[in-house]
């Protein structure tokens, strides 16, 4: 049926979005392990587990909500664009707070303080996550475009880790790369939704 195969489509695309997510860091590791060193490699690896944690906060379960909230009124335009606008806002009131207290953080905790320049240049993930909203994409059952726009982008991004990244103290460009992939993504998606919707 026509159903079925929309839903084994969105599927393999949201099946091959999560897998490059995880692909693409795999390829930069060992390169990267090799040309920065232990010390610039221990910095990006503390820098991504605190902004795990905070994108964690910032999701907040949206992705399991939200995406139910929007599947059950696809065809009340008024209502999944008040859906949309409240996890929007939501998120980057809960960004802002996270930053803070990151802020807060770097001025206090010396061990923060150290790597404030590398957790500043990782922060501009989470902005990306927030522009990307992969839940809404999963509710309306788009996944095809924003898929291909989103691999297109972290694969050039990923490859300028390789061409830019040539010495110990060239760390810093990597989560500055990472978090552009992130944001081009989002702008992506979100310029797609203005559009459609």
């Amino acid at each position: 049926s026509k159903d079925g195969k929309v839903l084994v489509r969105n599927f393999l695309y949201l099946s091959l979005l999560q897998i490059a997510s995880y692909v693409f860091p795999i390829i930069t590791m060992p390169y990267l392990a090799r040309v920065i060193g232990l010390a610039g490699f221990g910095k990006l690896a503390f820098a991504s587990a605190v902004m795990v944690w905070i994108q964690t906060i910032v999701d907040w379960g949206f992705n399991f909500t939200a995406t139910r909230d929007v599947a059950q009124n696809r065809n009340n335009i008024q209502k999944v664009s008040e859906i949309f606008s409240s996890v929007l806002w939501a998120r980057c009131v809960l960004m802002l707070i996270s930053f803070l207290f990151l802020f807060l953080l770097i001025g206090v905790v010396p061990k923060f303080r150290v790597n404030a320049d590398v957790l500043l240049a990782s922060s501009f993930m989470v902005l990306g996550h927030i522009l990307f909203p992969e839940w809404f994409f999963q509710a309306m059952e788009r996944m095809k475009y924003i898929t291909i726009l989103n691999l297109l982008s972290k694969l050039l991004f990923t490859v300028a880790v390789f061409y830019f990244i040539k010495e110990k103290d060239d760390y810093i460009l990597q989560p500055i790369f990472t978090s552009l992939g992130f944001v081009v993504s989002g702008i992506i998606a979100f310029y797609y939704i203005l559009v459609k919707w």
